[in-house]
């Protein structure tokens, strides 16, 4: 490494809170939980379209059940989940 440049993970080579920012805390929460809930919706998205679509397919609307039930329900449901987390945790953040 040059002279000039710092190490960002400090003297001792492991992240430090000085070098991670004091904001990392909340936003590394954030993601796991962003993450977490795209798992959580993949697994019933994956599990809810092969069991719905192994059985005789009727169309809502032109759109196939396994499709709608399997797919876009699971992802609208999580969708406002995560955005509900989100709002709530901006307003606590702006003390309301």
């Amino acid at each position: 490494m040059e002279p000039d440049r710092q190490d960002p993970a400090g003297p001792g080579g492991r992240w430090s809170e000085r070098a991670s920012g004091p904001d990392s805390r909340p936003a590394r929460r954030e993601a796991l939980e962003a993450f977490f809930l795209w798992a959580a919706a993949l697994a019933l998205t994956v599990g809810l379209s092969t069991w719905i679509g192994s059985r005789p397919s009727v169309a809502l609307h032109g759109v196939p059940s396994w499709a709608a039930w399997g797919v876009l329900a699971p992802w609208l449901v999580f969708f406002a989940l995560h955005l509900r987390l989100f709002l709530s945790r901006s307003r606590a953040g702006r003390g309301e």
